[in-house]
C-alpha cells in the first residue's frame, strides 16, 4: 500500500481535477490511500472533500485548526 498526500490551501479550482486524476488511475483503490490535509483553507475545499469522502473509502481527511503552511501540512500527512 502507498499513500498520496495532498496539502490543501486555496486550491478550490484545482481540487476536483486533482482527486479525479488520482482516483481514476488503473490501480485498485485498495492499493493506496489519499490523505488530504486542509491547512485552514478559506474557500469551499471542505465541501468538495466531503463529497469525495462519501464515495471513496480510501480517502482520509485532516483539517488543521491553525495554518501550518505547506511544510506543516505535508508533515501532518506523513
Amino acid at each position: 500500500m502507498f499513500s498520496v498526500i495532498i496539502p490543501v490551501y486555496n486550491v478550490f479550482q484545482y481540487l476536483e481535477d486533482c482527486l479525479n486524476s488520482i482516483l481514476y488511475q488503473d490501480i485498485d483503490n485498495e492499493a493506496y490511500e489519499i490523505i488530504i490535509v486542509d491547512d485552514c483553507s478559506p474557500y469551499k475545499e471542505d465541501t468538495i472533500i466531503k463529497s469525495y469522502l462519501e464515495e471513496h473509502s480510501n480517502i482520509k481527511y485532516v483539517r488543521h485548526d491553525v495554518n501550518k503552511r505547506s511544510g506543516g501540512a505535508r508533515n501532518t500527512g506523513m
